[in-house]
């Protein structure tokens, strides 16, 4: 999912309305993703000043590569001002994984932005996909004030909810809790997911977190 100019504009409305500007932001994106244009985001965030990490597993565009299936270094955790997810955690097989890592490596009073594929309008993009009410049962779990959300609309009719939060916390809740806000969210295709198990990279990923 390309960083778009609706993406960019909401993006700043949610640092303006933290009193926030780029420069000198700790900015960790999810993904190695590219801007509208096809340049490498990574590099058009340090122009604006930004101190910036990416992480993709696929290690490319001067990502760190890492499987977000598992959870982060604890070195990186209460680390940067904002966190970003452009289309990157629906690609994510282990969902409390992605959200788990999420919210670890924020600051305090840091801000998470999202990106996500909406329930029933985005074809069979990821594996899954996302509605409103679990974002908001989730981030009201987990004591964040919510700063701002809008649904984009692309070209193609795909549509993406733009939603941001600010922490106020350190601990991220159970499994079992967030598997009863995720009942809210979609899954695209079981047999992509079942195919995706079976493959080497996602072997003793699943219990990671339930020892």
């Amino acid at each position: 999912m390309a960083i778009n100019p609706s993406i960019i504009n909401f993006e700043t409305e949610v640092l303006s309305r933290c009193g926030l500007s780029y420069l000198n932001l700790d900015w960790c994106e999810f993904g190695n993703q590219k801007w509208s244009d096809r340049s490498v985001a990574k590099y058009k965030y340090e122009d604006l000043g930004v101190k910036h990490t990416s992480i993709d597993v696929n290690g490319l565009d001067g990502s760190w590569q890492f499987n977000l299936n598992i959870p982060l270094p604890s070195n990186l955790y209460g680390r940067f001002d904002v966190v970003t997810n452009y289309g990157t955690l629906e690609h994510v097989l282990y969902q409390y994984s992605g959200f788990y890592n999420m919210h670890k490596i924020c600051k305090l009073s840091g801000i998470v932005i999202h990106s996500l594929p909406v329930i029933g309008k985005h074809g069979e993009h990821g594996f899954y996909h996302y509605s409103n009410k679990f974002m908001f049962d989730l981030y009201q779990a987990l004591d964040y004030t919510h700063i701002h959300s809008k649904v984009f609309c692309s070209n193609n009719g795909f549509e993406s909810l733009l939603i941001s939060f600010q922490k106020k916390q350190d601990e991220f809740i159970s499994k079992s809790e967030f598997d009863k806000y995720f009942e809210f969210c979609s899954v695209t295709s079981i047999e992509k997911i079942c195919e995706n198990m079976k493959l080497k990279k996602y072997k003793n990923i699943q219990n990671t977190f339930e020892k």
